[in-house]
């Protein structure tokens, strides 16, 4: 709608809607460690953006994203409900629908893992791997992968409840077809490959159960629902921030490698449980039906 306009033709229009206030911050912030890091490099004089903000409303604060809770999760995962938005979704008014096996995986990753829906949705089939017993997700900075901070590249053990649902299984099969990434039907865009799946829960699944409030209830919110339910079940505050890629109380610089070995790390991230939920009831034959499609 503005693609074309200049910012006067903008400012002449009436019902523009704007970005939240803590978007522009965000972008805000970005722009100022740019500018930080060329006046450091002597490409500028001034970082012109340093302490620049614009003010947010007290309602708009409180717009913050939140962790689902135990009845929202029951809506989401009931096994009609959820299988019927995911594994076996069909548009509407087309024939045509290729992400269902994205939308089945990237929610309850994101539930038993806390990783960001980018860093789900860009998976390769390498990022799955086995190390001293215990299957593990690679997080890294590649030329096909992105991480949103130093903290983010990390190695986090597979909830043993993505193994229970064949999760490893799955992957051998993508593997076995030739395929590089394990959402493979996912396109790359300017945000990433997260895309389609964000816009199918949050403008479809999510509003058509009553569960998406908008800002607050999304299904970004996976990933704090599983930090949540970690400080529940006591796992180790440090742990946490590792396994969600927050910067850690200590430096790790300072003392190189990594802090953790797997098996602290899938003790922690197995305490991680959803009461009253038959996940059992979630299990597809994934290998019967790739062989169907």
């Amino acid at each position: 709608r503005y693609r074309d306009l200049s910012i006067q033709e903008i400012l002449e229009l009436s019902n523009v809607d704007p970005q939240s206030g803590v978007n522009v911050n965000k972008y805000l912030g970005r722009l100022s460690t740019v500018f930080k890091w060329s006046r450091n490099q002597g490409f500028v004089d001034e970082n012109v953006f340093d302490g620049m903000k614009v003010q947010i409303s007290k309602s708009e604060q409180r717009k913050r994203r939140e962790p689902f809770t135990s009845e929202e999760l029951k809506k989401i995962l009931k096994p009609n409900t959820y299988l019927k938005w995911t594994k076996n979704f069909k548009h509407r008014w087309s024939d045509i629908t290729t992400n269902q096996n994205p939308y089945y995986w990237v929610f309850l990753i994101g539930i038993f893992s806390g990783m960001r829906t980018n860093e789900i949705c860009q998976l390769r089939t390498s990022d799955v791997f086995e190390e001293d017993g215990c299957w593990m997700f690679n997080i890294e900075e590649s030329d096909t992968t992105n991480v949103k901070t130093k903290s983010g590249i990390r190695k986090i053990p597979i909830h043993p409840m993505l193994k229970s649902l064949d999760f490893i299984q799955y992957v051998q099969i993508v593997k076995d077809m030739g395929k590089d990434r394990i959402f493979w039907e996912l396109n790359k865009e300017r945000d990433g490959y997260q895309k389609k799946v964000t816009r199918h829960y949050n403008e479809k699944f999510l509003p058509e159960i009553g569960v998406w409030k908008r800002q607050v209830k999304v299904l970004y919110c996976s990933r704090h629902t599983f930090i949540n339910k970690c400080y529940k079940k006591g796992v180790n505050r440090d742990i946490i921030k590792y396994l969600v890629g927050h910067e850690p109380d200590f430096t790790i610089d300072v003392y190189g490698g990594d802090p953790f070995t797997n098996e602290q790390l899938y003790k922690g991230i197995s305490k991680v449980s959803y009461s009253g939920i038959r996940f059992e009831r979630l299990n597809i034959d994934w290998r019967q039906y790739h062989e169907k499609t």
